[in-house]
């Protein structure tokens, strides 16, 4: 980094030069009194060393002197140890380093000249007094006339010394609570400083942040500086704007797909609503089409709608249901006409929906219809003709539901009329071969009797005549019984083994026979239509075994086998074939049975059972 650069950085860190300098004059202030305190205490603990020294050389002086005193009567050279050990001594202490470094240097200083003073009595006068009473004891009491002078001037000396000492502490102490004061100060100064430059521009920044977390996308920071806290101010500014603009944005997208997610709800609620309601039956009422022609009206928000539905033969239509029409009361005609106004503007192959406009009303053709045919059209007046683009595939989808639902209607209508023509053609081909077959051989015989009486035959020729007569009248009659009773059984449960029970309790009822029951379809059932011809097959083998079997019980059992083959078996315990039976129920019991069983796409079986009795057995394919 060259110098030009640093000074750019510099620059940019104003703050930062702010409290650096800040903090440098604190630690140069701080330092200053440190070190001058310091300085203070160091002198202060040598004044302290000085005075106790001092206070020692008063006591040394007394010691002195009691030596002095004391070695009057000693010999000399004992007087001589005793008394230069203790002058001694005290030199020692008036020259020690823990006195005279206490003291100023300056010779002007009034400390300084008291020391001198009693350095220098000690030199000129003490050490002679004590060296003369050494050599003569008589002047001894020269020395200790001396003495009290001597410890006056150290006296003052060590009050000059404690007053030093004092007016140092109460430097030190002024010192202090100046240093207390201005530290306040400037703690004070540095705060109110720190919260106008630092704190409160930091301050109003997170209020701002608060404001924007909330979601208020005003809130700016005021501080404007050029400083690090100006540029971070600046560019959370920028980032609000930003943050403003993108959830401005983002409000707008949202509220467009929530009005989009509302709108496919509807349309998914719409269909599936058309779709339950056409599924819960095949047969479609007026009630239902009212019903999902107003759910389409609701949907698209339209004043009305109707359906129209195509005539057969000559072309044409008819309004099949119709919901919300304004006016239809006030002037029926004028709804004829308008229909067959907008009718009239509808091509015959248009698949798609179109706008149609009459009496200055525009009106949405819907066409009903599917891959192999047109049905109609669903006519609704359109509040918004737009929907043809926006909502063209929904549109087409409504139609080709209500397609589906009225084309299922059709065919099941075309299946109840071939089931009645399937059903009229078993009842005449059972009127034909039995009742009609029994009426022609009554015919016959009256036939006979109108000639035998015409020529006068013999009264056991009539009689034998009018015999077989009666015998064709009674088959015909009980033929006639046979076919009512066969027709007349219908399914009364939805569930087929409930259905087969009832038969057979029927019978026991009807009979007196005993019976036994198997179903082991689990659960698996079959149409109505084969369930009608399972039944009477199953009837016309339990009258058989009533009329002709002369039985006291019957097992009946139905069981599945590979492939859905269900297979019924009814066998009883009576007589088998004996009397000619076996003749008889097949001219009167096996055709109806085969008929039956063609009718299921299945065969029936007619066979001997051992020791004695007949077993009868159907086999059909399942429609599961």
């Amino acid at each position: 980094m060259n110098y030009s650069e640093l000074i750019k950085f510099i620059r940019r860190k104003k703050l930062f030069l702010k409290f650096a300098t800040v903090i440098t004059l604190i630690s140069l202030f701080a330092a200053f009194f440190v070190f001058y305190f310091f300085l203070l205490s160091e002198q202060s603990t040598g004044k302290g060393s000085a005075i106790n020294v001092s206070g020692s050389l008063r006591m040394q002086t007394y010691a002195t002197a009691l030596t002095v005193a004391q070695s009057v009567n000693l010999p000399f050279n004992e007087r001589k140890d005793k008394i230069s050990a203790e002058v001694a001594e005290f030199q020692r202490r008036l020259l020690s380093p823990g006195l005279t470094g206490g003291l100023p240097t300056n010779p002007d200083e009034p400390l300084r000249q008291s020391y001198m003073k009693i350095h220098s009595e000690f030199t000129n006068r003490i050490l002679p007094l004590a060296q003369a009473a050494i050599s003569n004891p008589e002047n001894a009491n020269a020395f200790l006339n001396y003495v009290p002078s001597f410890v006056d001037d150290i006296d003052h000396f060590v009050y000059d010394l404690e007053r030093e000492l004092e007016t140092r502490m109460l430097w030190i102490r002024t010192g202090l609570i100046v240093t207390m004061v201005v530290a306040l100060l400037i703690g004070t100064l540095i705060l109110w400083y720190f919260q106008r430059v630092f704190f409160g521009p930091l301050a109003q920044l997170a209020y701002a942040a608060a404001c924007v977390r909330r979601g208020d996308f005003t809130a700016r920071s005021p501080y404007k500086k050029k400083d690090e806290i100006g540029n971070l101010s600046d560019s959370f500014n920028y980032m609000v704007e930003d943050l403003a603009r993108m959830y401005a944005s983002l409000e707008e997208q949202v509220r467009e797909k929530t009005i989009d997610l509302d709108k496919r709800n509807k349309t998914l609620n719409l269909l599936f609503g058309l779709r339950s309601l056409f599924s819960q039956t095949l047969e479609i009422s007026q009630k239902d089409l009212n019903k999902a022609v107003d759910m389409v009206r609701e949907y698209l928000m339209a004043p009305s709608a109707f359906l129209v539905l195509k005539t057969q033969g000559e072309g044409g239509g008819y309004a099949a249901a119709t919901a919300g029409w304004k006016g239809a009361k006030e002037s029926p005609g004028k709804k004829v006409a308008q229909l067959t106004e907008i009718l009239s503007g509808i091509e015959p192959e248009q698949t798609r929906p179109s706008l149609q406009v009459s009496d200055g009303d525009t009106f949405i053709s819907i066409p009903i219809a599917n891959s192999s045919k047109s049905l109609g059209n669903l006519v609704v007046a359109a509040p918004d003709p737009t929907i043809i683009e926006t909502d063209s595939e929904l549109l087409r989808n409504i139609g080709e539901i209500f397609a589906t639902a009225l084309e299922n209607a059709s065919k099941k209508d075309e299946g109840y009329r071939l089931a009645i023509f399937e059903e009229r053609s078993t009842i005449a081909r059972e009127l034909h071969d039995s009742i009609a077959q029994s009426l022609a051989y009554s015919r016959i015989q009256l036939t006979r009797l109108t000639y035998a009486i015409d020529r006068k035959s013999s009264d056991s020729e009539v009689k034998e005549i009018i015999g077989d007569l009666k015998n064709g009248v009674a088959t015909a009659y009980r033929q006639l019984r046979e076919v009512l009773t066969t027709f007349r059984i219908k399914p009364t449960s939805t569930s087929l083994r409930e259905a087969l029970r009832n038969t057979l309790e029927t019978f026991h009822e009807r009979s007196g026979i005993e019976y036994s029951y198997e179903n082991w379809l689990f659960g698996l059932e079959i149409n109505t239509n084969k369930q009608v011809h399972l039944l009477q097959i199953l009837s016309e083998a339990l009258s058989n075994i009533e009329k002709h079997a002369h039985a006291s019980f019957v097992k009946v059992s139905i069981t599945q086998g590979e492939g859905g083959m269900i297979t019924l078996t009814v066998t009883d315990n009576g007589v088998g074939f004996e009397d000619g039976v076996k003749g008889k129920a097949g001219h009167f019991g096996m055709s109806i049975m085969e008929e039956r069983a063609r009718a299921l796409g299945g065969e029936v079986a007619i066979s001997e059972v051992s020791p004695h009795g007949v077993q009868v057995s159907l086999k059909f394919k399942s429609d599961q």
